[in-house]
């Protein structure tokens, strides 16, 4: 999905001396839920159309699109619109491309394989990415079974088109973690990612797409927690189970004394044994594969800032 391609579609549909809100361009993209990304977008890009869109009550996020405004008729009062309601634009003629992309994790989640067909612990990958706008810097770090010794490591940085939306995120980090994985010399038997696997409202989060994708046993290892419940408090060193519609998604688990990790299988792996997995592999809050390359993560950043 070319999400600024389709923004800018619905935008010239908005008629003049009409506006819209950043909630009914979220809805008409398929998912209201995307009104926040939808926002981030016009403000870095701004598409032509944007001084059309406003808050949900009227109010002008962006006071540089005032002037328009008034030049194409349309009154304010205290940085509102004025008559809002009966000069909001809705009728939208979209194909709804991320309820299609919700569609195909659904799909794509009966491919995901939630036994272990990891022939032996062997190499750890791990996954990881950060941003700076558009530009997506990307490290695999490859470790031995025990975290201990660093086999191998990729860094790159490259441009991506698709916004964070929350529970999309396969669509915005699968192409970068891809392109690391490709140029590994050491492919690691197991992979993890920072992100979620069936601990996902469609049970297909980004770790299950480069799993399925990829052909490996992947575990998604996360910071937070996107939905189910955790059965109780998790005490240092302790793992609880989280439940969502009476089905084991994946555990809760606290290593030391920061928040817990959430865990959950991606591919070809079950729970229990993604559980037990990460456990060892953790020296601090998270894995050591992950841990090493977020930090390399953060070092491409600041040096790009510097």
């Amino acid at each position: 999905m070319d999400f600024l391609r389709e923004l800018r579609w619905l935008l010239e549909q908005v008629p003049r001396g009409r506006v819209t809100s950043f909630k009914a361009l979220a809805d008409a993209l398929g998912d209201g839920k995307a009104a926040k990304a939808v926002y981030v977008t016009l403000k870095e890009s701004k598409l032509p159309g944007w001084h059309r869109v406003t808050r949900s009550d009227g109010g002008i996020p962006f006071h540089e699109a005032a002037g328009t405004l008034i030049q194409e008729g349309i009154r304010l009062s205290d940085s509102r619109v004025v008559g809002f309601q009966g000069i909001k634009f809705t009728d939208f003629r979209s194909q709804r491309p991320l309820a299609l992309l919700r569609r195909e994790q659904r799909s794509l989640a009966s491919r995901v394989v939630l036994e272990d067909r990891l022939e032996k612990p062997g190499e750890v990958g791990g996954f990881d990415l950060s941003y700076q706008g558009n530009r997506a810097h990307a490290a695999a770090v490859v470790m031995d079974r025990e975290g201990v010794e660093v086999l191998d490591e990729v860094r790159l940085t490259t441009i991506v088109s698709f916004p964070y939306i929350s529970t999309y995120l396969s669509y915005r980090e699968f192409e970068p973690i891809s392109l690391c994985y490709g140029r590994l010399r050491c492919r690691p038997s197991l992979l993890l990612v920072d992100g979620n696997g069936i601990l996902h409202p469609a049970r297909f989060g980004i770790a299950c797409l480069v799993g399925v994708r990829l052909g490996r046993p992947t575990i998604g290892v996360a910071k937070s927690l996107l939905l189910g419940r955790v059965d109780s408090g998790v005490k240092q060193g302790e793992n609880s189970q989280i439940h969502h519609r009476g089905r084991l998604l994946g555990y809760a688990y606290r290593p030391g004394r920061g928040k817990p990790i959430f865990i959950s299988p991606g591919h070809m792996i079950s729970p229990s044994t993604a559980l037990e997995l990460v456990k060892g592999l953790c020296k601090e809050r998270v894995p050591e594969p992950l841990r090493l390359a977020h930090l390399a993560c953060g070092q491409m950043r600041r040096a790009a800032v510097g």
